[in-house]
């Protein structure tokens, strides 16, 4: 049915390029002062010869057997007969194969897109025939349309939190031990929060085999005396936990380790961004990353939850 010849760039095309000069009298002339320049090592300098090649390019780029200026970037600096051969090529080949490979991919894609728009207006027609149905979204994105559906801000502030989020561990999401906890995993120990922990009594080593030790929401409700002890900070390690002063042994240890927090700022938050991953921007210390407002501020008023814990009605966060 094609002759033998399989399903190739257009013969009409590739004549044309072949005949160029003919076609275009003005591009044979140029290349042939080019080649007969090259040929005789005439002396001429590589800028005029870059000259020749280029010449009419803000004008009649054809003329030159060139690319248009404000196309290059996209098509290259290669002749614009060469470009117009490799793209025939790139796109049918020189056999039926390349082309079968590039239909393929596209009946796969318009497949697969069909399947998605299918989907959604069968969402659409359950949500408006169906009173209460209101979780096929949840299906169709695996819950994520159930926290937001601000897609491409939420997506974007994600991205910008790094690793600050520990996503297999979002039931202690808030919980200023899981952030720690967190940045231990990160950072390989307290890092920049090791000063302000310390300047409060605690012991930063005796601290971390805490965490180390035991779940994040198993420490929210401890305080301080119960989980590290009681007494004078000493360096043999009998005492992790300084009573003295402003700490009472009774203090909520989640309560002490958001105060520390609030120390690490400047270049020590910079620090600690760094070691998370994060490039969040408004910012100002290490308590504003449990600031969801803070950590999502694009997407934040887009935010929704179950208020009652049934499950059945979602509702704005931030109202």
């Amino acid at each position: 049915m094609l002759q033998g010849a399989g399903l190739t760039v257009s013969p009409a095309l590739t004549s044309n390029i072949s005949n160029i000069k003919e076609v275009v009298p003005a591009v044979g002339q140029i290349a042939d002062v080019t080649e007969a320049a090259n040929l005789a090592n005439s002396g001429f300098s590589s800028s005029v010869l870059s000259n020749l090649s280029a010449i009419g390019q803000g004008t009649i780029p054809g003329l030159g057997n060139g690319i248009p200026i404000n196309l290059q970037s996209t098509l290259g600096t290669n002749s614009l007969t060469s470009t117009l051969t490799s793209t025939g090529n790139s796109i049918l080949g020189a056999d039926l194969g390349v082309f079968s490979q590039h239909l393929t991919s596209a009946g796969t894609f318009v497949s697969g897109s069909n399947e998605f728009i299918t989907s959604a207006l069968l969402d659409s027609a359950l949500d408006d025939g169906v009173p209460g149905l209101n979780a096929v979204d949840g299906i169709m994105t695996g819950s994520f349309s159930q926290v937001n559906k601000a897609f491409p801000s939420f997506s974007t502030d994600l991205i910008n939190t790094g690793n600050i989020l520990d996503l297999s561990d979002l039931g202690n999401l808030g919980n200023p031990m899981s952030l720690v906890k967190n940045l231990t995993a990160q950072a390989g120990g307290l890092s920049v929060l090791a000063g302000p922990l310390k300047a409060r009594g605690v012991d930063p080593l005796a601290f971390s085999t805490l965490l180390s030790e035991n779940d994040a929401g198993a420490l929210l409700n401890s305080t301080v005396g119960g989980a590290l002890g009681t007494g004078s900070l000493t360096a043999d390690g009998s005492s992790n936990y300084n009573t003295g002063g402003f700490n009472p042994a009774n203090r909520g240890l989640a309560e002490l380790v958001y105060d520390a927090m609030g120390d690490v700022k400047g270049g020590d938050l910079a620090t600690l961004q760094a070691q998370m991953g994060s490039k969040l921007t408004n910012i100002t210390s290490m308590q504003d990353m449990m600031d969801p407002s803070k950590l999502f501020p694009t997407s934040h008023n887009s935010l929704t939850s179950f208020p009652d814990g049934s499950g059945n009605t979602l509702s704005k966060v931030y109202l």
